[in-house]
């Protein structure tokens, strides 16, 4: 269970960086 939440947080961390970079790059 618990590893289970872990890898759904960084699941989520990964996408929302990916989306924080893609927002970064689309600023520049």
């Amino acid at each position: 269970m618990v590893n289970h939440i872990k890898i759904s947080c960084l699941r989520v961390k990964k996408c929302t960086y990916k989306m924080w970079f893609a927002f970064s790059v689309g600023l520049l």
